[in-house]
C-alpha cells in the first residue's frame, strides 16, 4: 500500500480514535513488514471496539509474525470466543495458519469452520488441500485477496444503503456478490452503530470504505440496484453446473493446482459476505447445532510456544516459511521442475517420533487434549510434512454424497471438565464439495522416514508395556526402607518434642541467660520468674552450680526486700551449701549472706570484700549511700556500671546520688532512655525519675504514669514504701488532683513516722497547691519542729506568707530571717511586693551561687529596678530572661506583666498573663489578668480568672476581693455571699475578708450582720468604697446621721468620686430635698461622664420626663457595663416615671422587675407600692411599702408613703402611722411634708380617742 494511503489513515483514526479505519491500517503495516505498529494499531483499535474479530485476528498475524506464539493464540482465542457459532472468526484464523504453513493447526480450525458453513466451497476447498499436504500432497491455495484481507470494517464507498427489515437484498451485477438473500443474522450486527456491510469478500480491487453509512441500514453496491430487487433467493441449479464446469476447464488447461484458486460455484460454492466486527450471531441457526464445545484454538498452544522457543525444523528454508511469509503465495512451480528444487520441511527424528506418537494416540481414542485447542497439531506434526508442490492432474467429476455417517465416539473431556471446541465436528457433517481436489504423488522419501519412525516408535511402545510393573512390584523395597526411616525420625523427632515441652522449650545455657536477666531486673516479679526458669535448668543439669548460685541470689533478695519469708530464707541456704556455689560463684555467695544477714558486720565484710565484680561494688555503693558517706558511694556505684553497663541497682542508687547532690538533671538522664527499658517497673528508678521531674518541673505526666504503672504497695521493697507515696501523692498534686493527693500523703505520713520530715514538706506542698494555705502553713510549721534548720521548710513557710498577701508577717518572722539563700529570696520577694526597693536588693544579694544570682532573684531585682528606676531597664532584662529561661517562666511573665502594666501596655501584659496562667501551679497571673479585665470592663473574663486564681489558692486576698466585688457588680449574690465566706472561713482575722462579707451581707439585706463584719475591719484603713458602704447600711438601719458622716468622710478622701457624688444625691432623696439631690447628681456627671448614676439620679430625684426620660433610662438599663445596683435604682426610677406618665401597667412591670433585681434596696419596693396605690391595691401597696421602710429605714418618702396607708386601716393600724410620722419629722428636710405630717398626727390622735 502506498505511503500516502497509510498516511491518510492514520490521519483519519487521529481525527477519529474510534473509527474502524484501524483495520485497514493494520492491513496497511502488515503488508510493509511493520509487525510492531500493526500490533500497537490493532490494541488500540480493540480498545474501542472490543467485539472486532478481524482486529484480533490482524494483531494475532502480527504476534506470529513476530515470534510470540502465546500471545497471538490469546488473541485468536478471543476472536473465536467472541461467537464460537459464528464462522468468521475460524475463516479468517484459518487463513492466517494457512499463510504460515501451520497446516495441521490449521485443520482442526477449517474442520469447524466447514461444519458452521457446509455451502461454502472455498473453506471445504482449503481443508481438502489441507487434508492431502498434510499427506504429502500440495500446499493449499490462498489467495493473494481473501478472507482476512477483504474484511473490513464499514461500507464500502458507492454502497447503497438497504433498510435491513426487508425480506431480500438487492443483488449487485459485475460485484460477485451473493445471489442469496441470507438470514439477517447472517449479515452480522452493527459495531458501535456502524451498519452491517455486504461486499464481495473475494474482490481484491474492491474500494475501501470512506464514509459511514447510515445507521439501522444495510449498505449495498449501488449498480444495478433495482435488478437486484428482483433477484430470487435461490440460485438455480444449472448455474452451479455451469460454475463446476468452467472450473473444471480451467484445471485441464494445465493451472497448478497448488496456487490455482477455484472458481466460485453459485450456490454450492457461494461466498458469503463475512460478518461486520463486533458481535457476529448464528448464520446457521437452522443447522442442528451439538453440545457446547471448548475453544477451537485450544491446541495452538504447544504449536505457538514451539514456535516462540525457537523449535523449529532444521532446514533453515523452513523457518524462512514461518518467519518470513510472503505477503501472497509465490507462483506455483513449473511440473517439469525437479522435487529438490522446491522448499522440504525436514524434520528431525524426535519431532518425528513425536509427531507420529500423537498421532497414532489420538487415532486410538486414548490421548487427552491438550489445550484449548486439544486437536490442533503441534509444531512436531509441521515438521513431519514435506511442503511440496504437485504438478495439475486433471479433476475428476463430483463423487456422490455417502449416505450416511456414523455415530461419532463421544467426547473426551479435558481436564476441568472442559471439551475441544472441534472435538465434537464428525467428518459426515462436512458436506461433500462439489470438486474432489486432485491427487498428488507423495514424496516417498518423507513417506518411508516418516513409516519407520513410526514402527519405531510402536515397537517402543510394546516393549513398555511388556516391561511395566505394578507401584509395589518397583517400589516395594524403597517404601519399606521409608517406612522404617519414618518411624525412626518420628521417634527422635517425638522424644525431642516432648524433652523440649518439659524445659518450656528451652536448653540449659538460654535456661540460665534468662533467669541471670532476670535477676538483674530486680523486682518482685522477676525474681519469681527467675526462680522459674531456674527450676528448668535444674531438671537439666542438676550439678550445675551456677543455677544453684543464681537461685541463691534470686531467693535472698526476696528474702531481704519483700518480707522475709523462712522458705525464701531455706532455698537461698540450700543453694549456697551446693557444691561449687562459693568457689565458682564467690560474688553470688557474698551477696547472699549480706542479704540473709542485714546486719551491720555483713554489710561492713561486704564493703571491704577485694572482689571487683559489679554485683559486689553496687552493693557497697549502695550501703555507703545509707551511711551518708556519698562520695565514696559515687565511686563504686561508677565502677559498678562500668563493669556492668545494665546493672539495674547500680544505676537507680546512682541516680539517687544526683539527687542528694542537688543534680535532678543527671539524676533523670541517667535512669531515663534505654536504661528504662531494662526494667520499666523497677521501684526505686520510677521513684528516682518522678522526683528528678518534680524538682525539674518537666515531664509531670509521664512521671506520674511510670509511678501509677508499679505493682501495689504492698508488692514493693519495704525500704521503698513510704517514699514511693510521697513521690506519687506529690505527682497527683502537680497533675491538679489535689484531693487524691492529700489523700494519699495522709496515709503515706501514718503509715511512715519516722519519715515524718519529709511527710510533712511534701504534705505542705500539696497543700499550698490545693490552695490550701492555712493548712500548708500548718504543715510547714510542723516540719520546722522537727528540723529547725530545714532550709526547705522555711522556703515553705515563706512562700505561704506570700500567697496569703502576708508580707509583712514574713519580714517579722524571726525563723526566716536566720535562714539561707532560700530564706532571704522569699524575704526579697517579699520587701519587692511592699515597695521597698533597698531592702529587697540587700535580700536578694543573697541568693548569689558563686556570684551568680538565681533567675527568679533575678526577676525580682528587675522589679526593684522599676520601682526606682523606671520599667525600661526593667524590660530589657525580663525579656532576656524569658527568652532563655526554661522553668519557672510564669514568674517571669507576671513580672514583665506588671512592667507593662506600669507602662499603660495592657495588651501586652494580657497577653503575657494569659500564657503564665496556663501554668497549674500560678495564681497570681490569673489575679492580674482578672484585675486587667475589670479595668477593661470586661466582666465574665475576670470572674473566669479570678476565680481560677481562687481556686489555685482560696487565700490570695487580692483574687478574693476582687472577685466578690465582680460577682457583686453582676448581680451573681448568691456567689459573691459564698465567695466571702469562704475568705472568712479561711482566714477569720482579715480585715479584708470581713469588709468583702460585710459588703455582700448588704445586697443580701442582712443589714445587722453586715454592720458587725464591717466593724470588724476597723483596723483597716478606711477607702472610698469601704466608707460607701458603710453609709448604705447605716441608711437601711436608719441612722441617718452616722451615714451622713461615713459619705463626708469618703467625700474627703477623694472629693471628685463620681460614686460618693451619687450616694448623696441619694441621701439627700431620702431627706426629701430633690433640688439637693439634683445638684449632687450634676456634681457626679461632671467628674465622670460615663457614669450611670450621675445619669440615673435626676430621674430618681424627679421622676418625670414622660417618654423621653423613659427611653433614657431604658438604654442605662440595657447596658452591659451598668452594676446590678444601678440598675435596680434605674429600674425604680422608670416605674415612677411611667406611673407620673399614666402607664400604669408599664410601671408595675418595672416596678416588680427591681424588686426581684435588687431585693435590698428599698427604691423598688417604694415604686411598687405607689403603683399598687394608683391600682387600689390595698394590700400590696401596704406590704410592698413596709418593705422599702424595712430595706431604707432613713428614708423619708418611704416613711411619709407608708404612715399614709397605715392611717388607711385599723386602729391598730393608725398607732402604727402614728409611729411612722414621727420618724418623718426626724428625717424630713421638706418643710410642706413636715407640715402636712403635723397636721395629719393630731386628727389621727382624735380618732384614736372617739
Amino acid at each position: 500500500m502506498s505511503k500516502s494511503m497509510v498516511e491518510r489513515y492514520e490521519q483519519m483514526l487521529r481525527q477519529d480514535p474510534a473509527s474502524t479505519v484501524f483495520v485497514e491500517l493494520a492491513k496497511a503495516f502488515l503488508e510493509r513488514g511493520d509487525h510492531a505498529r500493526a500490533i500497537e494499531v490493532c490494541q488500540q483499535g480493540v480498545g474501542h471496539h472490543p467485539k472486532s474479530v478481524v482486529g484480533r485476528v490482524l494483531w494475532g498475524k502480527a504476534l506470529i509474525s513476530l515470534g510470540k506464539a502465546s500471545e497471538a493464540m490469546n488473541q485468536f482465542d478471543q476472536a473465536v470466543g467472541l461467537d464460537r457459532d459464528n464462522p468468521h472468526a475460524y475463516n479468517l484464523i484459518g487463513e492466517v495458519l494457512l499463510k504460515k504453513g501451520l497446516y495441521r493447526s490449521a485443520l482442526p480450525v477449517l474442520r469447524k469452520a466447514a461444519a458452521l458453513q457446509p455451502n461454502d466451497g472455498r473453506i471445504k476447498q482449503w481443508l481438502d488441500q489441507t487434508k492431502s499436504a498434510l499427506t504429502g500432497g500440495p500446499a493449499p491455495a490462498v489467495a493473494d485477496s481473501t478472507l482476512l484481507e477483504q474484511a473490513t470494517e464499514g461500507p464500502p464507498p458507492g454502497s447503497t444503503v438497504v433498510d435491513e427489515h426487508t425480506s431480500q437484498m438487492p443483488i449487485v451485477q459485475g460485484a460477485q456478490t451473493t445471489t442469496m438473500r441470507p438470514p439477517r443474522e447472517v449479515l452480522g450486527d452493527e459495531v458501535d452503530g456502524q451498519p452491517t456491510v455486504v461486499t464481495n469478500a473475494y474482490d481484491p480491487n474492491q474500494a475501501r470504505p470512506s464514509q459511514p453509512s447510515q445507521p439501522g441500514r444495510t449498505v449495498v453496491p449501488d449498480d444495478d440496484e433495482d435488478d437486484a430487487a428482483t433477484q430470487s433467493n435461490v440460485v438455480p441449479p444449472a448455474a452451479r453446473a455451469a460454475a463446476a464446469a468452467a472450473a473444471t476447464s480451467a484445471l485441464e488447461e494445465g493451472r497448478s493446482s497448488a496456487t490455482q484458486e477455484l472458481p466460485l460455484v453459485a450456490g454450492t460454492l457461494e461466498k458469503p459476505p463475512p460478518p461486520a466486527l463486533g458481535d457476529e450471531p448464528d448464520p446457521f441457526s437452522n443447522v442442528p447445532k451439538r453440545t457446547t464445545s471448548s475453544d477451537a484454538l485450544r491446541g495452538m498452544t504447544t504449536t505457538f510456544d514451539a514456535l516462540t522457543a525457537g523449535a523449529v525444523p532444521a532446514s533453515a528454508n523452513a523457518f524462512a516459511a514461518f518467519a518470513d511469509a510472503p505477503k501472497s503465495p509465490p507462483p506455483p512451480p513449473k511440473p517439469s521442475a525437479p522435487p529438490d528444487s522446491e522448499p522440504t520441511v525436514v524434520p528431525s527424528a524426535d519431532l518425528v517420533r513425536e509427531a507420529r506418537a500423537a498421532v497414532a494416540e489420538k487415532e486410538r481414542g486414548g490421548g487427552q487434549p491438550l489445550g484449548l485447542l486439544g486437536d490442533v497439531a503441534s509444531l512436531t506434526d509441521h515438521g513431519a510434512v514435506k511442503a511440496k508442490a504437485a504438478a495439475p492432474t486433471p479433476v475428476p467429476a463430483p463423487a456422490p454424497a455417502k449416505a450416511a455417517a456414523k455415530a461419532p465416539p463421544p467426547p473426551v473431556l479435558q481436564p476441568g471438565g472442559r471439551r475441544p471446541l472441534l472435538e465434537d465436528i464428525p467428518d459426515a457433517l462436512e458436506p461433500s464439495s462439489s470438486l474432489e481436489v486432485p491427487k498428488v504423488d507423495v514424496n516417498p522419501q518423507a513417506a518411508e522416514a516418516i513409516a519407520k519412525e513410526y514402527e519405531r516408535e510402536l515397537r517402543e511402545k510394546l516393549h513398555a508395556k511388556q516391561q511395566k510393573k505394578t507401584f509395589l512390584q518397583r517400589n516395594g523395597l524403597k517404601l519399606a526402607v521409608a517406612l522404617g526411616a519414618l518411624v525412626v525420625v518420628g521417634g527422635l523427632t517425638g522424644s525431642f518434642l516432648y524433652t523440649r515441652w518439659r524445659h518450656s522449650g528451652k536448653d540449659l545455657a538460654t535456661a540460665l541467660a534468662e533467669g541471670r536477666t532476670a535477676i538483674g531486673a530486680d523486682t518482685q516479679e522477676e525474681y519469681r520468674h527467675a526462680l522459674e526458669l531456674l527450676a528448668v535448668a535444674e531438671s537439666m543439669d542438676s550439678s550445675s552450680a551456677e543455677v544453684w548460685a543464681l537461685k541463691a541470689t534470686a531467693a535472698a533478695a526476696l528474702y531481704s526486700e519483700y518480707g522475709q519469708k523462712a522458705e525464701d530464707k531455706a532455698l537461698a541456704v540450700s543453694a549456697l551449701s551446693r557444691s561449687g556455689v562459693r568457689d565458682g560463684f564467690p560474688e553470688l555467695a557474698l551477696i547472699a549472706d549480706t542479704w540473709l544477714s542485714g546486719t551491720p558486720a555483713a554489710k561492713k565484710a561486704l564493703i571491704d570484700s577485694q572482689l571487683d565484680k559489679s554485683e559486689v561494688q553496687a552493693e557497697a555503693g549502695r550501703y555507703l549511700l545509707e551511711e551518708k558517706k556519698p562520695d565514696e558511694a559515687f565511686k563504686r556505684l561508677e565502677r559498678a556500671v562500668s563493669l556492668l553497663p545494665t546493672n539495674m541497682r547500680a544505676l537507680s542508687a546512682l541516680g539517687d546520688y544526683y539527687l542528694s547532690q542537688e543534680d535532678p538533671e543527671n539524676a533523670l538522664k541517667l535512669v531515663t532512655g534505654q536504661v528504662a527499658q531494662l526494667s520499666p517497673k523497677h521501684a526505686q528508678r520510677v521513684i528516682v525519675a518522678g522526683q528528678a521531674r518534680l524538682e525539674l518541673g518537666q515531664e509531670l505526666a509521664q512521671g506520674l504514669a511510670e509511678v501509677e504503672a508499679l505493682p501495689p504497695v504492698e508488692q514493693l521493697p519495704q525500704a521503698l514504701r513510704a517514699r514511693a507515696l510521697l513521690v506519687h501523692g506529690r505527682l497527683l498534686s502537680a497533675a491538679g488532683r489535689h484531693a487524691e493527693a492529700l489523700a494519699m500523703l495522709a496515709a503515706a505520713q501514718k503509715s511512715a513516722p519516722e519519715r515524718g520530715l519529709e511527710m510533712d514538706l511534701a504534705l505542705g506542698a500539696a497543700q499550698k497547691a490545693a490552695g490550701q494555705m492555712e493548712a500548708a502553713g500548718k504543715s510547714y510549721e510542723a516540719a520546722l519542729k522537727k528540723d529547725p534548720k530545714s532550709e526547705v521548710a522555711r522556703e515553705g513557710l515563706g512562700r505561704v506568707y506570700l500567697a496569703r498577701s502576708r508580707e509583712k508577717e514574713l519580714i517579722a518572722d524571726k525563723r526566716l530571717q536566720a535562714g539561707g539563700r532560700k530564706s532571704a529570696l522569699v524575704r526579697g520577694i517579699a520587701y519587692v511586693r511592699l515597695g521597698d526597693a533597698k531592702n529587697a536588693r540587700a535580700e536578694l544579694a543573697k541568693t548569689k551561687v558563686e556570684d551568680k544570682i538565681p533567675a527568679e532573684a533575678a526577676i525580682y531585682l528587675a522589679l526593684a529596678d522599676a520601682q526606682e528606676e523606671g520599667p525600661d531597664r526593667a524590660v530589657q532584662i525580663l525579656e532576656k530572661l524569658l527568652g532563655t529561661l526554661k522553668k519557672n517562666r510564669a514568674t517571669v511573665q507576671i513580672a514583665l506583666a506588671r512592667v507593662y502594666m506600669q507602662k499603660s501596655q495592657l495588651t501586652k501584659a494580657m497577653e503575657l498573663l494569659e500564657q503564665a496562667s496556663k501554668d497549674p501551679n500560678d495564681f497570681e497571673a490569673s489575679a492580674l489578668f482578672g484585675e486587667l479585665s475589670l479595668q477593661a470592663e470586661e466582666y465574665d473574663a475576670a470572674i473566669a480568672a479570678l476565680s481560677l486564681a481562687v481556686e489555685r489558692n482560696g487565700s490570695h486576698a487580692p483574687s478574693r476581693k476582687l472577685l466578690t466585688r465582680t460577682l457583686l457588680h453582676r448581680g451573681k449574690l448568691a456567689d459573691a455571699l459564698k465567695q466571702a465566706e469562704a475568705w472568712v472561713e479561711d482566714n477569720p482575722g482579715s480585715e479584708d475578708a470581713q469588709r468583702a462579707y460585710g459588703t455582700a451581707l448588704f445586697y443580701a439585706g442582712k443589714y445587722k450582720e453586715a454592720e458587725a463584719a464591717l466593724n470588724k475591719a476597723k483596723g483597716l484603713p478606711e477607702d472610698v468604697e469601704s466608707w460607701r458602704t458603710r453609709a448604705r447600711v447605716q441608711f437601711a438601719l436608719g441612722d441617718q446621721r452616722g451615714a451622713m458622716k461615713s459619705l463626708e468622710a469618703s467625700n474627703k478622701l477623694d472629693s471628685k468620686d463620681a460614686d460618693t457624688f451619687c450616694e448623696i444625691g441619694a441621701a439627700f432623696v431620702r431627706q426629701g430635698v430633690p433640688d439637693a439631690a439634683m445638684a449632687a447628681y450634676e456634681a457626679a456627671k461632671r467628674e465622670n461622664p460615663k457614669a450611670a448614676c450621675g445619669k440615673i439620679g435626676p430621674h430618681f430625684a424627679r421622676p418625670f420626663g414622660g417618654k423621653p426620660a423613659i427611653k433614657e433610662l431604658e438604654g442605662l438599663i440595657a447596658s452591659p457595663t451598668i452594676s446590678s445596683y444601678d440598675e435596680g435604682i434605674a429600674l425604680a426610677a422608670m416605674a415612677r416615671v411611667q406611673l407620673n406618665a399614666g402607664l400604669l401597667k408599664e410601671a408595675r412591670a418595672s416596678a416588680e422587675k427591681a424588686t426581684q433585681e435588687q431585693p435590698a434596696i428599698g427604691a423598688g419596693w417604694y415604686a411598687l407600692g405607689l403603683v399598687a396605690q394608683k391600682q387600689k391595691d390595698e394590700a400590696l401597696a401596704l406590704e410592698a411599702l413596709g418593705k422599702a421602710v424595712a430595706a431604707d429605714a432613713a428614708s423619708e418618702p418611704y416613711r411619709l408613703a407608708y404612715a399614709d396607708q397605715l392611717a388607711k386601716g385599723d386602729d391598730e393600724a393608725v398607732k402604727r402611722a402614728l409611729n411612722e410620722y414621727q420618724w418623718v419629722l426626724s428625717l424630713s428636710q421638706n418643710e410642706g411634708d413636715s407640715a402636712r405630717v403635723k397636721r395629719t398626727i393630731p386628727l389621727l390622735q382624735k380618732r384614736l380617742q372617739k
